[in-house]
C-alpha cells in the first residue's frame, strides 16, 4: 500500500520507513512541528494517523471514518518508542492500534 506523508506542512507522495522514522525522531515542541501519515485506502477505517509534540508528550490521533460520519481519537505518551511502535504497525502491518486507551475527542 502506498502512503503520503506531510511534514510540518510539506506533503511528500511515497515514503519509505526511514523517511516515517526520521519524521517521528524529528518532532519538536512546537505548533508547527507535526506529521500526518495517509495511506491510499483507509486502514481498519483509519485515514490518517497524525502526531506532535506538546509539553514533552506526544499527541497521536486518527480519525476513523463510517458512511458520512467521523469519529476522532487521541492516545497521549512520553514515551517516543510507543509512538514509533504506533507508526510502524499503521505503516507496514496496515494495522491501527486497539483504540479502547485512546480518547474519543
Amino acid at each position: 500500500m502506498n502512503f503520503n506523508i506531510m511534514i510540518n506542512g510539506r506533503v511528500q507522495v511515497g515514503i519509505d520507513f526511514e523517511v516515517l522514522q526520521q519524521a517521528i525522531i524529528g518532532l519538536y515542541d512546537d505548533i508547527d512541528s507535526f506529521i500526518v501519515l495517509e495511506p491510499e485506502t483507509p486502514i481498519d477505517g483509519s485515514i490518517y494517523l497524525q502526531a506532535a509534540l506538546s509539553d514533552n508528550q506526544y499527541m497521536i490521533e486518527t480519525r476513523l471514518m463510517t458512511d458520512n460520519d467521523f469519529t476522532h481519537y487521541r492516545y497521549t505518551t512520553a514515551d517516543i518508542n510507543n509512538v514509533i511502535k504506533i507508526f510502524t504497525r499503521y505503516y507496514q502491518k496496515h494495522q491501527l492500534k486497539i483504540l479502547k486507551s485512546w480518547q474519543d475527542v
